[in-house]
């Protein structure tokens, strides 16, 4: 993505740029978001001064809806890459294992609830990341001592949620760390197993969650971006938080199991993962890999992107 807009950039004409300057408050559409101690009126005023101040475009642009790639049950792809640093001796690995929309009510999205299946599997990624990021930490940094960076997360944009593991290392070359976050998460699956069996121990993971979603914002900054995942993803989903904790009643230690089997997991054939190994200064790519995993390359991503499905977005 930084490579084609580097090549973009080198070829705009300055005729070009003054051409769109003068033309880009021609049509826009403005969100605004008001909150804290204010009240409507307020807000639709400030409001109204702010696309004022813009000079009153004459007509309306409508939001590009965002695009996240769908993988589809069962894909595998790694994508190799040099970094944009060349001198830099560093090497990384983002994988990341989609789990899919965490919300899509329908087309009146601002006055209905989320569906209670697609709740629950958002209550059980973030379950999953509970129990297993210590553990992840323990085995890739602490023992394996893979590099300063690791980490296990849940992740979430413009309502597409994934697992990912993050590694960063001087010392090992990125398919090295690819397969070494492999073989964690295949180990985990069978510990996973014997901890869901510890009733008392996961529901004292579901009480921490539930406090961390009950907890109040800090800040209304923090506020703030709460709400602004909502609006950009046009979910409108301001009662989220409410409705996974009226949810999280509902889910089971077995339930995590089979999302993490499902999701996770890769002797499942069903997780869908996308690994990004991003190679530093003297690592070479390696020659073979296993005939399941697609392996992608700069030149390969116009054709991926045009040929990929996406998500469709309300």
């Amino acid at each position: 993505m930084v490579a084609e807009q580097l090549v973009a950039l080198m070829n705009i004409t300055e005729d070009e740029f003054r051409q769109y300057s003068s033309q880009l408050l021609d049509k826009l559409s403005v969100k605004c978001l008001a909150h804290g101690n204010l009240d409507r009126q307020n807000a639709v005023s400030y409001a109204h001064t702010v696309v004022a101040g813009l000079g009153s475009p004459a007509a309306a642009a409508p939001f590009p809806p965002p695009q996240r790639l769908h993988l589809n049950p069962g894909a595998n792809y790694i994508y190799r890459m040099r970094g944009l640093d060349h001198s830099d001796t560093n090497s990384a690995i983002r994988g990341i294992y989609q789990i899919g929309q965490s919300c899509f009510p329908g087309k009146r999205v601002a006055r209905e609830n989320c569906s209670r299946s697609l709740l629950q599997r958002s209550l059980q990624q973030r379950l999953t990341t509970l129990i297993i990021k210590n553990a992840c930490f323990d085995q890739l940094r602490t023992k394996e001592q893979l590099g300063y960076i690791v980490a296990c997360r849940a992740h979430t944009n413009e309502n597409v949620g994934s697992f990912q593991v993050i590694i960063q290392s001087a010392l090992y070359n990125a398919s090295y760390l690819t397969d070494r976050a492999e073989a964690f998460l295949t180990s985990f699956g069978v510990t996973l197993k014997t901890m869901a069996t510890d009733t008392k121990r996961f529901e004292e993971l579901k009480q921490s969650l539930r406090d961390e979603l009950q907890a109040k914002d800090l800040s209304l900054f923090a506020a703030s971006d709460k709400f602004w995942g909502e609006i950009a993803s046009n979910q409108y989903q301001f009662s989220r938080t409410s409705q996974l904790i009226s949810a999280l009643d509902t889910i089971t230690a077995d339930s995590v199991v089979q999302f993490y089997e499902r999701y996770i997991d890769g002797r499942s054939g069903l997780r869908s993962r996308f690994v990004v190994e991003l190679y530093g200064l003297g690592r070479k790519f390696p020659a073979v890999t296993s005939g399941d995993i697609t392996i992608l390359h700069e030149e390969d991503l116009p054709l991926f992107k045009q040929n990929s499905v996406y998500y469709v977005h309300p």
